[in-house]
């Protein structure tokens, strides 16, 4: 796992994490988050984040997500 970004607070990064969290349990079906991190799992450590970004359903929870940082 990546060090957190010294600019991003504990608070804010724990914010961050349980809304990501959240969206996924209210968005995904079981089925189709394992299939998704299948995926992710199968992948290169290069292919990870493209195939993670072309989840457009997982990119709109982060987006959301990442707003309400800055809100």
């Amino acid at each position: 796992m990546e060090d957190r970004e010294p600019s991003i607070t504990y608070s804010e990064m724990s914010n961050y994490c349980s809304c990501a969290a959240k969206g996924v349990m209210k968005k995904f079906t079981v089925k189709e988050l394992i299939l998704f991190e299948s995926k992710i799992t199968a992948a290169s450590k290069e292919d990870e984040l493209k195939i993670a970004a072309a989840n457009e359903k997982f990119m709109n929870i982060i987006a959301s997500c990442a707003a309400k940082l800055y809100e």
